[in-house]
């Protein structure tokens, strides 16, 4: 059975454990970071003391220039609740992680806001009450101008199905036009165009090239059928022998 032999850390250990770490064939754990206080000012790491900051200890960040540290809360609440910058920004500006700024937002008591903007009927309603217009909506959202009509529009809170546009979409779609081409043809966006179609209740083709029908039969109706294709029904019908030929017995059983 095979013994393990202490080991004794002598001086001649200790000197080979320093040559070959030096060599880089064994892994050490690096220190941590620390802030480096320099003729007054502080370069800033991931490890930046927050206290330092606070203090108004000029920062420099990676790219060199010299930053007078703010107030840190007040600052982090400007930025991120008022002008709603994002914390890779943020980041930036300090030259820490965001981690770091994740929890100085935790230990200033922020509330992270949400990642995707709200878009619920509730809060659109305030908005329109407010007096606010799409594109001030839009850009409180930080969303596109489509995105907020698609979803006034899926909401009830847009009535579209009288505007002049929608009525010539729903002829041309009917018609068998796809709705980029009416969309090119109206100078809109393929949203807007079917949201007119959804507000005027008009059957929208399915990419699979089944449309949905409110019929009450369940068939489809002509302005149902695919521009290209077969109609939507012709594979249910079966070809049909004629009356003759019901009773037509194979030639071994004529006899």
């Amino acid at each position: 059975m095979r013994r393990s032999v202490p080991f004794h850390r002598s001086a001649s250990n200790a000197d080979s454990l320093g040559r070959m770490r030096d060599s880089g064939k064994t892994a050490h754990r690096p220190s941590p970071p620390v802030a480096h206080l320099s003729g007054g000012e502080c370069r800033a790491t991931d490890s930046t003391n927050r206290d330092a900051i606070l203090a108004g200890v000029p920062i420099r960040t990676a790219s060199g220039s010299v930053r007078h540290g703010p107030r840190l809360d007040a600052w982090l609440r400007r930025r991120y609740l008022d002008d709603r910058a994002p914390v890779r920004q943020l980041a930036a500006d300090l030259a820490v992680t965001p981690t770091t700024i994740y929890r100085w937002l935790h230990a200033a008591g922020i509330t992270l806001r949400r990642s995707t903007p709200t878009l619920s009927a509730t809060w659109l309603d305030e908005q329109l009450t407010a007096g606010l217009s799409i594109n001030e909506i839009a850009k409180l959202a930080k969303v596109s101008r489509s995105s907020v009509w698609d979803q006034l529009s899926a909401h009830g809170l847009l009535d579209v199905a009288d505007e002049p546009g929608a009525s010539q979409a729903e002829t041309l779609y009917r018609e068998g036009a796809p709705m980029a081409a009416i969309g090119e043809r109206l100078q809109v966006g393929r949203r807007r165009v079917r949201g007119w179609l959804n507000a005027r209740h008009v059957p929208i083709q399915r990419p699979g090239g089944r449309a949905a029908t409110d019929h009450p039969t369940g068939r489809h109706t002509a302005s149902d059928q695919p521009l290209y294709g077969p109609p939507l029904d012709q594979h249910r019908r079966r070809p049909v022998a004629p009356d003759d030929q019901h009773d037509a017995r194979p030639p071994w059983l004529s006899s």
